[in-house]
């Protein structure tokens, strides 16, 4: 696999100095500076927008980004005998951000506004062609599923520690799920999601702890391939929740995550309300019983029980973080 990966590399205009295996891929030292030679797991319908987007971000000289290398027909993608596509980007050198470090997670959340600063492309007639998803109907749809997830579970005679955990502690989540669902209903989404291809806002799709690289020079975001036509409070909603979760739901850092990104780019009051939405929606308890629903039932990795315990633990303290945190976004939409 490796030196089949290598033999790629003769197809771009560099030199290749050294590689080494990382991030399930290949890093590659050359004289144009740090590349990384991965699987290409987008779609190629998509490969030509996203590059077009990351050059847009790199010009501005701001935020360092992992944009694609073109190898010396022009193309982004290569393809290997096994007719397996692979792509070069740039790379760079850092550690993954520290969700412990408020300092670290401060410049992220200012790196995150100044990125969808950049991303907003009114101009882009590409962007109008995509589509875009309702947070209203995706909640809707995942509140569906955990009634038919619970369904099944009554129906299994033996019931293992996680389904019984579950059972436990169902109708408490499934009860803030139908709240915050009759709150949305009170939301005019349509109108918030034309403003939003209005405007052409792009968002990263899943910027989280895992894709930001940083170093004492520099942040680079990395893995942009799911990018999408969204409101930029998507991002802002998966690495405050994922930044929450490895501490508690601390509110003071909750608090300067908030403030870090208004530092750079305030938030409207209709997007406060969208991040309350998502934030308050039981999302990870959806998550985890999805999960659970979609493997194998004979076997329950003791980890996803695990899970599940931490999500009612910290059940409580994510409350206290919503009222204290999000009570005065959401009473500037209220």
């Amino acid at each position: 696999m490796e030196d089949r990966r290598i033999s790629l590399l003769e197809s771009y205009d560099l030199q290749v100095l050294r590689t080494y295996k990382g991030r399930g891929a290949l890093i590659c030292e050359t004289d144009k500076g740090l590349k990384i030679l991965r699987e290409f797991s987008g779609t190629s319908g998509r490969v030509a927008l996203q590059d077009k987007l990351l050059q847009h971000i790199k010009s501005s000289g701001n935020c360092q980004v992992d944009c694609y290398v073109k190898n010396k027909e022009d193309q982004i993608l290569v393809t290997d005998r096994m007719n397996i596509s692979y792509a070069l980007k740039d790379w760079y050198e850092g550690t993954e951000c520290n969700v412990k470090s408020m300092e670290e997670i401060s410049a992220a959340a200012k790196n995150l506004a100044m990125l969808h600063r950049l991303m907003q492309v009114p101009a882009w007639e590409e962007i109008q062609e995509m589509p875009m998803h309702s947070m209203k109907e995706e909640c809707e749809k995942h509140t569906r599923e955990l009634k038919k997830i619970r369904s099944f579970m009554r129906n299994r005679s033996r019931k293992s520690e996680f389904e019984l955990y579950f059972a436990k502690h169902y109708d408490l989540f499934f009860a803030e799920a139908i709240t915050i669902i009759d709150e949305m209903k009170q939301w005019d989404e349509e109108a918030f999601l034309l403003e939003v291809r209005k405007t052409g806002q792009l968002c990263h799709g899943e910027y989280t702890y895992h894709n930001i690289l940083m170093n004492k020079q520099e942040i680079a975001t990395v893995n942009f391939e799911k990018f999408q036509l969204d409101t930029g409070m998507r991002d802002l909603y998966q690495f405050m929740r994922k930044v929450s979760e490895k501490n508690d739901w601390d509110i003071n850092i909750g608090k300067q995550i908030l403030e870090s990104y208004e530092s750079v780019c305030p938030i409207t009051k209709e997007e406060r309300r969208n991040l309350y939405f998502r934030l308050a929606y039981p999302d990870k308890f959806w998550k985890t019983a999805n999960y659970y629903y979609n493997s194998n039932k004979a076997w329950i990795p003791e980890k996803n029980t695990e899970k599940l315990r931490k999500l009612v633990e910290q059940n409580q303290a994510k409350h206290s973080f919503l009222q204290q945190v999000m009570l005065q976004s959401r009473k500037s939409f209220c």
